[in-house]
Parts: C-alpha cells; structure tokens; sequence
C-alpha cells in the first residue's frame, strides 16, 4: 500500500490538529456559544410544534416519494396522479415533499377530486418551489430535514415510492 493512502487528509479527523485548516478545527471543536446550540433546538421544537397543530385533523395519510424530474406528459406522472386520486378516494391524504414531478401528479391528483393533500418543502438554496396543488393550509416549508422526515412519518399509514434513483431510496430508508 502507497504511504498517501495510510496517511490521513488535512481535513481528516484522524489528522494531527497542526495539520488540519481553521476551519476544519473549529467544525471539529463544536459549538462554543451554549446559547446558539439552545436557539438552534428551540427552533427546531418550534418547526415541530407548527407541524402537530397543523396536521392534527388530517386523518389517516400515504406518504408518496418520487423524483422531481418527470413532467405531466411523463408516464410516471400520470401514474402518480392516478394514484392521488385513488389514494384520496379511499379517504387517504396524501403527502409529499410539495415540489414538482412525482410530487406535484400526486398532490394534483388528491386536489382532482377536491381531497386533502400536504407538502413538505425544505428551505435548500436553488432547490424547489412548492408546487400549486397542495391544500393551502398544508403547505410546508421546513428548515430542518429532521423534522421534515419526522411528520412525513408520524401521519402515514403507508410510504410509497414511486419513480426514482437511488439517492431517494437511500434517504426515505435512513
């Protein structure tokens, strides 16, 4: 084995501290201010409690996972619209991370048959908008992944994955 592959990076954890950036060492040493740690989980109970009181009636839900990618002349598409619609036909709501494609057919096909549809946007930078077929009041944007896959999970009696590669299977089985 070549020496560089037995010696840790600079960025390594494993690297001795004189070898490792400014930043890597502060990233490593963890938050110094008690104060912001507290405000950062304040914030997220706050993201959680919006989340109960506003599903709190929403009955029985399918979660519907799928990509973003596939627009409504797309045959997955018009799968997951069907299935929406179908879902919401048999007094299922149907929630989805309220962005386009997958998504956005399944959240159109509960809003077809005047059902009751939720998404769940997460704030990213040059990531998604919401997509026009959620029910107002259900429409989310969270901050925080935790939280966001939490209420996906609390309110479902089913998780449905349809149309997708595999970083999206990987997330939902985390």
């Amino acid at each position: 084995m070549a020496e560089s592959a037995r010696r840790p990076s600079a960025a390594s954890p494993a690297a001795p501290p004189a070898a490792r950036t400014l930043a890597d060492r502060a990233l490593l040493r963890g938050s110094d201010d008690l104060l912001v740690d507290f405000d950062r989980g304040f914030k997220m109970f706050q993201e959680f409690v919006a989340g109960c009181r506003a599903l709190h009636d929403i009955g029985p839900a399918v979660t519907v996972f799928g990509s973003a990618r596939f627009d409504e002349t797309h045959r997955y598409y018009k799968l997951a619209r069907e299935l929406g619609a179908a879902l919401a036909r048999k007094r299922y709501a149907v929630i989805t991370g309220g962005g386009p494609g997958i998504m956005e057919a399944a959240n159109r096909g509960a809003h077809d048959v005047q059902a009751v549809s939720a998404g769940f946007n997460i704030t990213l930078p040059m990531e998604q908008e919401p997509n026009p077929y959620m029910s107002p009041e259900l429409c989310f944007q969270f901050h925080y992944f935790a939280m966001r896959k939490m209420h996906f999970l609390m309110r479902a009696v089913a998780l449905m994955l349809l149309a997708s590669g595999a970083s999206l299977i990987v997330r939902a089985l985390a």
